[in-house]
């Protein structure tokens, strides 16, 4: 999945530091710039997101419109699911479904922390909350 122009610019405006030594001969299928942000991510279980699961902190590296590269104090597996949680600079939160594409150690010894890189799946819409149900249920009512 790859997330429009202004998905993508919009993202990029909530991050602070650009990090401009990424080599320009980089070959990858999307662009990516560097930036480092601290951001949180919260692990899938067979594929489900659980939103009372804690938020694991992680420091970005880059990022482009296909996926992002970070550090993180645990390895992910190839495939595993993981939600990223962004703000953009109207403190409108997105979330991305991700997956893991690759997941190395950073030091000898296969020791913490490990670069991690993830390809975008979709984007997590929030789901109707009760409140919201009911809400719908007597505008039915009332409305017809």
């Amino acid at each position: 999945m790859d997330l429009t122009y202004d998905e993508f610019v919009g993202i990029l405006a909530s991050f602070r530091t650009p990090d401009r030594s990424k080599d320009a001969g980089d070959q990858r299928r999307a662009r990516r710039i560097g930036y480092r942000a601290q951001l949180y991510i919260t692990l899938c279980d067979n594929d489900a997101f659980d939103r009372t699961k804690p938020r694991i902190p992680i420091l970005m590296r880059d990022f482009s419109s296909r996926g992002i590269s970070f550090l993180c104090d645990m390895s992910l597996q190839r495939g595993q699911s993981f939600v990223l949680h962004l703000n953009r600079p109207n403190d409108d939160a997105i979330e991305m479904l991700c997956s893991a594409v690759h997941s190395k150690s950073c030091r000898p010894g296969n020791t913490a922390p490990f670069q991690i890189g993830a390809e975008f799946v979709c984007q997590v819409h929030p789901q109707a909350s009760d409140s919201d149900d009911e809400l719908d249920r007597i505008r039915q009512s009332v409305l017809g």
